[in-house]
């Protein structure tokens, strides 16, 4: 059995010319943990895209309520369409007469915002 040394590191041929094939439990740990940290990354990024309308939706609670069903004189925007709320937001993004606050909050989100917004409220149950 060949033992390790320092002058004989991972891989390598050591002082005899045998090929050195034990792997330290340090290098397998690092290696185990390159493997996890990519796949958890791939799973963040498929969560993070899932999340990103929720995550814009929080700006409109204070309005439309944190579950997006609105009260009184605000619209709900929970459980319609989501191409009916793309489009809407899309029109209440540009400035007109009689519409005070929804361009001002609008203008701050680009068209993917916009679309992971309206896909966040059309997944709200009724």
């Amino acid at each position: 059995m060949q033992i390790r040394t320092p002058s004989a590191p991972i891989g390598n041929r050591c002082r005899t010319g045998r090929r050195n094939t034990q792997v330290s439990a340090k290098a397998a740990f690092f290696r185990l943990m390159a493997i996890a940290g990519t796949s958890l990354a791939v799973l963040g990024a498929t969560a993070h895209a899932e999340d990103a309308g929720a995550r814009l939706a929080m700006a409109c609670g204070s309005c439309h309520g944190l579950d997006g069903r609105g009260g009184g004189a605000i619209p709900a925007l929970a459980a319609r369409e989501e191409q009916e709320l793309l489009d809407l937001m899309r029109t209440l993004k540009k400035p007109a007469d009689g519409i005070t606050i929804m361009p001002r909050m609008l203008r701050a989100y680009d068209d993917d915002e916009l679309k992971a917004l309206a896909r966040h409220f059309a997944g709200i149950a009724p």
